[in-house]
């Protein structure tokens, strides 16, 4: 069973080599896991990874000096805030 629903996730993968998990489940129609589709992909070679989206203005010359300016405050900032959202949310016993 597993040897020709490999077979068919290739060729589900070939013809949209961007679909998702739950749409390789249901073209199948196999009743099972997101997790266990994900483990055959990973045998069959699939790796699968966020894509981290930048727009393309963080880039151009015009930009860079406002950009500059905007996060300053925010790099010395940040680390303060954190620790205390850190402190808030924790427990002690």
């Amino acid at each position: 069973c597993v040897g020709p629903l490999r077979q068919r996730f290739k060729t589900l993968l070939v013809a949209q080599p961007d679909v998702t998990l739950v749409e390789l489940r249901d073209r199948t129609g196999v009743p099972c896991t997101l997790a266990a589709i994900g483990k055959i992909l990973h045998r069959l070679g699939y790796r699968r990874k966020k894509k981290t989206l930048q727009a393309s203005e963080q880039d151009r010359p015009d930009s860079q000096q406002p950009r500059r300016r905007w996060l300053s405050p925010q790099v010395r900032i940040a680390p303060t805030l954190g620790s205390s959202l850190i402190k808030a949310g924790t427990k002690r016993r």
